[in-house]
């Protein structure tokens, strides 16, 4: 692969890989080493001070094979130890970092691979450039080093749990982890406050967990210490239990869950103990009454003399009582006192724990938390991504220089197209509402009321005016072309992007509102002024001549049992249907119209006549409309464009930090 991102975590290590034009970095599993889901535990085995084993198979064969012990030693939590000029802990790091090349796939690593680790945003420089030295001995490129909190910050780009908006406002990446519990707050794409507790992290609710278990399983402990498998129950069985009590949890929280720990003692002999119904108040309980257990302060023991170290952290290493939750929300109140935060991503594998983004919404006072869709994999995934960004950025920047004009000529008839289709639609529906709303009930009325043509019409004209119907019709087909217009422009921007080589897409944030605005706005102008009926017209060329020829005929209309002459005013008007097309019209104006004019069959064929007629006026009315809107979309989607190459900006601030420069990169400072 051409490029790979590793997280070392103090805990667990991730490797991603990508070729160079991918979008989606894949995880690369190790044969015997990693889990199925891409994890390497951070621990390393030796035996006779020779290194033999990394990950979950270093920690069972230790455990397994009591009768070794005397030969064999297991390192862990050495990650912390490399920046503190350790020299132990440089080797546990170079050694575990050869095994894990050599359990690489073949052809993982190419000649001209790029790796790009992982580094917490805080650390004394000396860390970054024992790490790399650490990498370089062990056989692998000479690494880029990213910020832990950008990876994740990358990664959240790609998902879509933030935007590039998001970086222009106070944002706080919290990073709750297995060994420690990191932040990063930003703001206007710059990096205010970095930090966070070292010990704090989910090894103590492994821990915790433990304890739990113990107290339902009274001689768990003496067990198995006596089977010599303390460790693997201790910190892997119950880290598995306390993994899947989480994830119940967060589908629901009032869940009881009974867990199962199963363990073979020297004699081959499986045991068992059980844990029943635990539920989220009694985790909170113990959680709050938390005391370490001796395994967890000798793991920690390292740190006990070290400045930096937070108040509670101490007070857990003297063996005192702490609260867990407490502690968690007493790093957010430190936080929330150097700046408050306008959205919070919550990264890590242990940010998905119930009370993570409870304690976040109490004490931020804010319901804009997200959670990265790749906590446990955030930052391996983001560093995967980095060359893909820088890639992103400058060929995008490019585009939008040098050809956003041929995209935005290229989008504006097809958002023209779009209010085409709804206005249609509007003009369409609206004649249907008001033939049958407005018009036909004003008929049906005047039949009974017998009232004047112009009476009728302007009776119509105001039902029109006041039917609050028609807006919403407008307003509903105004909001359908907004979404969709919204819509296909960040379709078509993508599709543009990738026909020129660009495979990570930003976000358009093309808004539509205010073109739907002027739009409705418009259009209801327009309803509201719809008052040129041609009721009349229709009579005059439709229903009279109908009559006349009856009446010429000396036939009577049974429905009101007189002649049509007589209703009329004289059999004069009826020397022809010519004359009467000519002269019906200004004569029955103001004339108070019979029955007979109106009856259903004519009602049907002025409401029919009408409702063409309005909506061909109505469909006029609005091409005038989008005529006017279109020059404006054109305008707001070259702003748009200018506002997005204004936002990539914000990425400037990701930065490669080189703790041993690649062979022909020297000086080079990253992007």
């Amino acid at each position: 692969m051409k490029i790979l991102g590793i997280d070392l975590g103090t805990s667990n290590t991730y490797i991603y890989g990508a070729h160079k034009s991918s979008t989606a970095p894949q995880p690369v599993l190790l044969p015997r080493v990693s889990a199925p889901d891409g994890c390497v535990e951070t621990a390393i085995l030796y035996e006779d001070g020779l290194p033999l084993l990394i990950g979950h198979l270093a920690e069972s064969e230790y455990y397994a094979n009591p009768g070794m012990r005397t030969r064999r030693s297991l390192r862990c939590q050495f990650k912390p130890e490399i920046g503190e000029e350790n020299a132990e802990a440089v080797g546990w790091m170079t050694d575990f970092l050869r095994l894990l090349r050599e359990a690489l796939p073949q052809d993982t690593l190419e000649p001209d691979s790029q790796l790009y680790v992982g580094i917490p945003a805080r650390t004394r420089e000396s860390f970054g450039l024992q790490l790399a030295h650490c990498f370089k001995d062990a056989g692998w490129p000479a690494p880029a080093l990213i910020k832990e909190s950008d990876a994740a910050m990358i990664s959240c780009l790609q998902s879509g749990a933030i935007e590039l908006d998001d970086l222009e406002h106070s944002l706080l990446i919290l990073d709750f982890g297995g060994g420690t519990c990191d932040f990063t707050l930003a703001e206007n794409s710059n990096i205010l406050h970095s930090g966070g507790d070292r010990l704090l992290g989910g090894r103590l609710f492994d821990d915790l967990f433990f304890q739990l278990f113990c107290r339902q399983n009274p001689h768990l402990q003496e067990e198995v210490q006596a089977d010599s498998c303390e460790y693997y129950v201790h910190w892997v069985l119950c880290k598995a239990e306390k993994e899947r009590f989480s994830k119940i949890l967060q589908k629901d929280l009032d869940s009881a869950v009974s867990l199962h720990l199963s363990w073979y003692d020297a004699a081959g002999a499986q045991k068992h103990a059980y844990l029943h119904e635990l539920t989220r108040q009694q985790v909170v309980s113990a959680a709050e009454s938390y005391v370490a257990s001796e395994s967890l302060r000798a793991m920690l023991s390292q740190y006990a003399n070290r400045g930096s170290l937070g108040a509670v952290a101490g007070e857990m290493l003297q063996g005192r009582q702490v609260g867990l939750i407490s502690w968690f929300k007493d790093v957010l109140y430190d936080i929330r006192r150097l700046k408050s935060a306008d959205k919070v991503i919550l990264t890590g594998g242990s940010s998905g724990w119930f009370f993570a983004s409870e304690a976040v919404r109490e004490v931020f006072g804010t319901d804009n938390i997200v959670m990265s869709p790749r906590t446990y994999e955030d930052i391996a995934f983001g560093l995967a991504l980095y060359p893909m960004l820088l890639h992103t950025h400058l060929k995008i920047k490019d585009l939008l220089e040098k050809q956003s004009e041929d995209f935005c000529l290229r989008v504006a008839d097809l958002a023209q197209g779009i209010f085409e289709k709804h206005t249609k639609m509007a003009a369409k529906t609206c004649a249907e509402r008001i033939a049958v709303k407005d018009i036909l009930s004003v008929l049906e009325a005047a039949q009974e009321d017998r009232k004047t043509v112009e009476e009728i019409e302007r009776e119509i004209s105001e039902k029109i005016q006041n039917d609050s119907g028609l807006l919403a019709i407008v307003q509903e087909r105004t909001e359908a072309a907004r979404k969709e217009i919204e819509r296909e422009l960040r379709l078509q921007f993508s599709r543009w992007l990738r026909e020129h080589g660009v495979y990570l897409v930003p976000r358009l944030n093309f808004s539509a509102r205010t073109l739907s605005t002027s739009f409705f706005d418009a259009v209801q102008v327009k309803v509201s002024r719809l008052t040129l009926l041609n009721t009349m017209d229709v009579m005059a060329v439709a229903v009279l001549p109908g009559i006349a020829a009856l009446a010429i005929g000396e036939k009577m209309l049974l429905i009101t049992a007189e002649p049509v002459s007589a209703v009329i005013g004289g059999a004069a008007a009826f020397a022809g249907t010519w004359a009467l097309g000519k002269f019906g019209k200004n004569f029955l104006r103001r004339q108070k119209l019979p029955k007979f004019l109106l009856n259903e069959k004519n009602r049907e064929k002025i409401t029919a006549k009408n409702r063409e007629y309005i909506e061909e006026i109505l469909g006029q009315s609005f091409q005038e409309i989008r005529q006017d809107l279109m020059e404006d979309a054109r305008g707001k989607i070259r702003y748009s464009l200018k506002a997005l190459l204004q936002r990539l900006t914000v990425l400037n601030h990701i930065r490669v930090e080189r703790g041993v420069p690649p062979a022909g990169q020297a000086g080079q400072t990253g992007q």
